[in-house]
């Protein structure tokens, strides 16, 4: 998908692309809006508000896309989300390390 910030314009300013099950990041404000839109058709996907207590965002496949619903990849991406909604909800403040990393290892202590 192609990423564009909503600045009112059509489709936007363009800000990359996001493959399919990938990642992408940015800096952005409460209230910012994104568009994301099919390459190839020029449709529009998604478009997202950004809020100041939600650091996540999923792009959810087609109902009747089971493979993509019952990947792994994706399944772990839902996880996380709600892993930092809950951490959110609980602490006021956002997640801001790695979701599910192991524990630290100091070689001096056991």
């Amino acid at each position: 998908l192609e990423m564009y910030w909503d600045d009112g314009s059509d489709p936007g300013m363009y800000s990359g692309q996001v493959p399919a099950l990938g990642r992408t990041a940015t800096t952005t404000y409460d209230g910012h809006a994104f568009k994301f839109v099919d390459p190839r058709t020029k449709e529009l996907v998604s478009r997202m508000e950004m809020r100041s207590d939600t650091h996540m965002y999923i792009i959810d496949p087609l109902e009747d896309d089971y493979r993509t619903l019952n990947s792994p990849e994706y399944l772990k991406a839902k996880e996380e989300a709600t892993f930092l909604r809950n951490y959110y909800d609980t602490h006021g403040i956002p997640w801001l390390s790695v979701h599910d990393r192991p524990g630290p290892i100091l070689n001096m202590w056991p």
